[in-house]
């Protein structure tokens, strides 16, 4: 069984990691043949391989013809339900929509809808205006990949609602369980401290949308992350504190095992049934069964038999970074404790197994999360070992207890959440204390096969005593902390970020940092700075900036400049108006400089005021240009400028920008467009396109190739695209 759920499960990966979906008529030819070989042990797992396969190529090409084709961007009427929790942020409800009836039945939207004049209610059915298009979104290097979380959700649309026609309220129906989370939350809010809100939605409903930004700051920093967010954790506390409770109550075991099935699904229900909560209910419901079946089944065999059971139910559940954490931190509890000989009673053996336990997830889970989020939480294990039975045995049991007293006798239930709210203040105020001592390691994102050798390196420290030495895994595991110098002095690496209709250059040499503009930031919902230069920044290992130029003040270059300074230790900010500067980090040359410098009495727009960057490094030149338009173009040429290697094209390839006599001047090799995928400027414009074409020079758009990084050695410059060289079924 431990082979059939390997098999299954890498045949699944295989398929999701492909630039395009096989030919399924092709695969479903084998699928007698796989049926039958389940049956053989000696074909078992190459049968498990090819099940993979075909579920998961059939799961995924189902999804891909319910998408929204690529490109479309068109207003339509569509019918549909409400579904999930709606939440409201600036002003705007964004929410998930079932398409009902049309051309577009059975597809889920997720749209936004600024200030409705009725409240979203899950249930409600509404004839909308929608602007709608295919799921899209930036792509960066390494980080959060927004495309592949929509296509995890099911997503097959995203869009706005229009006010014109007015929406339509058809229909009120009863859709049973997001209408009772519905009520639960609006209840909370209107009984509930404000300032506990956030954390009791997510621990009962797991709706986080609520939870602000320095409490994420604080769970990244402190490694607790997973304690917010409802998953295998809390599904596997409540489903072991109601087995407890059921066989202290004497009960018989079938009777224990359905109640605790019974309430454990309640919880998973009312937690919105997301996939991580469908997974740990899954193995929560394998390890039962096998209970009840069977009292001397091994736990890997339950644990492969969960692994099927989740690969069978969601074939795309692999993409999720959960799905690895969840059965990695099991599978490393197995390896560790199986067969361990405890010899201490009582609280001092419930103690021990406990520290060790956590000792065993802390060590395997550091390679991953040093993988994953580019940091390594030292403080961990401590703060897991005080936060994990506080939430999991108090603050949940109490707080789901209160949400039931507050319907049944609701002049008891605001004293309990009061209750629940004095655990909530101790818990932030704990994890804010070891926030504060800054127990985070940096590091540099390092390669797949380095975090796969330090975890071999940790089954080598976790094996038996005597059954192999141990100093050899301890080698191995270190091997992620060993830095891995790429650039030499006089080197540089260049990243023109993805980030939407905006701009934002990284620019690394052997030691050091420098940013180029910050990207866009729209309200408190999206911020370029935030979940994309900054991840981009510990990606490739940098702590802090040396210099932050701002070209000038306009919101797509600018946005971000309060959430780097809050987030970044920079050592100089240069901005537009005082930007004639030049320095050598590493033996790269920077110089920024304005053409108002120049030219005081020019009559310019702000635009043309972008203070700009130029680079030398080894015998390569770049120029970055702001949003400089033509005035500030013609004068460009009086600085003396000379030919570039690499530039990024002025104002996102505007028609007032680009002018021939600063190409002719220039000649650049390679220029960079740095645009939002269909923004509503249009850039860039076709004209200005062909502009650089007639010149020779190769032309990239962030819209198209995502972030663009060009590498500068002494033999010569290597561009890398990142739609390009990581083309995957989901990606446009």
């Amino acid at each position: 069984m431990v082979g059939l759920a390997l098999s299954m499960t890498f045949g699944g990966v295989v398929i999701l990691h492909l630039p395009q979906l096989p030919d399924l008529g092709m695969l479903s030819m084998l699928v007698p043949a796989t049926i039958f070989g389940c049956t053989s042990p000696r074909l078992r797992v190459l049968s498990g391989f090819t099940l993979g396969l075909w579920l998961t190529a059939a799961t995924a090409t189902r999804e891909m013809d319910l998408r929204i084709p690529t490109g479309t961007q068109a207003e339509m009427v569509v019918i549909g339900m409400v579904t999930g929790l709606p939440s409201f942020t600036d002003k705007v409800h964004r929410f998930q929509f079932r398409v009902m009836e049309g051309d577009l039945a059975g597809r889920r939207l997720r749209l936004s809808w600024r200030a409705p004049e009725f409240g979203l209610v899950p249930g409600q059915w509404w004839r909308l205006t929608v602007r709608i298009k295919a799921p899209s979104g930036s792509f960066n290097f390494g980080i959060f990949d927004y495309e592949r979380w929509l296509f995890l959700k099911r997503i097959h649309g995203t869009g706005y609602v229009l006010v014109s026609p007015a929406p339509e309220l058809i229909d009120d129906d009863a859709a049973l369980v997001d209408r009772v989370r519905y009520k639960i939350r609006e209840r909370l809010r209107s009984v509930a401290q404000k300032s506990s809100i956030g954390t009791f939605l997510a621990l009962s409903l797991g709706d986080t949308s609520q939870l602000e930004r320095r409490h994420w700051d604080i769970l990244n920093r402190t490694g607790t992350t997973h304690l917010l967010i409802v998953s295998g954790l809390h599904i596997g506390l409540i489903a072991s504190i109601c087995f407890l409770v059921f066989r202290f109550l004497g009960l018989g075991i079938f009777r224990v095992i359905f109640l605790t099935v019974v309430f454990t699904a309640a919880y998973a229900l009312l937690a919105g049934w997301g996939l991580p909560v469908q997974r740990a209910f899954v193995m929560t419901l394998v390890f039962l069964a096998c209970r009840y079946f069977s009292r001397h089944v091994v736990l890997p065999f339950q644990l492969a038999v969960a692994c099927v059971c989740v690969v069978m139910l969601d074939p795309l559940a692999t993409l999720g970074n959960g799905f690895w954490l969840s059965f990695g931190a099991v599978c490393a509890l197995v390896l560790a404790l199986s067969g361990r000989v405890d010899h201490k009673k009582g609280l001092a053996r419930a103690v021990s197994s406990s520290l060790h336990a956590q000792w065993v997830v802390f060590l395997c889970l550091l390679p991953v999360l040093g993988f994953t989020n580019f940091q390594l939480p030292l403080g961990s294990m401590f703060v897991n070992l005080v936060a994990i039975p506080a939430v999991g045995m108090l603050l949940v049991p109490l707080l789901l207890v209160s949400l039931l007293v507050l319907a049944v006798f609701p002049p008891l239930g605001p004293s309990l959440l009061g209750l629940c709210s004095l655990l909530v203040t101790m818990l932030w105020g704990f994890l804010e204390t070891v926030a504060a001592l800054d127990l985070v390691a940096g590091v540099r994102q390092f390669a797949l096969i380095s975090c796969l050798v330090s975890l071999a390196g940790i089954a080598i420290l976790l094996a038996p005593r005597g059954l192999i030495p141990r100093w050899p895994g301890l080698l191995l595991f270190l091997i992620i902390l060993i830095p891995v110098r790429e650039l030499n002095e006089g080197d540089l690496r260049l990243t023109f970020l993805d980030v939407g209709q905006g701009l934002s250059v990284l620019l690394e040499s052997a030691h050091r940092f420098q940013l180029y503009d910050t990207g866009p930031t729209f309200g408190t919902t999206f911020s370029a700075a935030r979940q994309m230069v900054i991840p981009s920044l510990r990606r490739a290992g940098g702590r802090d900036v040396e210099h932050l130029i701002i070209s000038h003040k306009d919101n797509d270059h600018a946005g971000g400049l309060l959430d780097i300074l809050e987030k970044v230790p920079v050592a100089r900010v240069i901005q537009y108006g005082d930007c004639a500067k030049e320095w050598i980090s590493d033996h790269v040359k920077f110089r920024t400089f304005s053409v108002l410098a120049s030219h005081p009495g020019m009559v310019t727009s702000a635009n043309d005021g972008s203070c700009l960057l130029s680079i030398r490094t080894h015998r390569f030149q770049v120029l970055l240009t702001g949003d400089v338009e033509a005035r500030a173009e013609y004068a460009l040429l009086d600085l003396g400028l000379g030919t570039v290697d690499v530039m990024s094209v002025p104002h996102h390839g505007s028609n007032s920008s680009s002018t021939p006599a600063l190409l002719n001047r220039l000649m650049p090799e390679l220029a960079v467009v740095s645009s939002g995928f269909q923004n509503r400027f249009n850039h860039p414009d076709p004209l200005v396109l062909d502009r650089y074409r007639k010149r020779s020079t190769l032309i990239l758009n962030t819209a198209s190739s995502g972030a663009v990084e060009i590498l500068f050695t002494r033999e010569g410059y290597r561009v890398s695209e990142a739609r390009r060289k990581r083309r995957r079924i989901w990606r446009r």
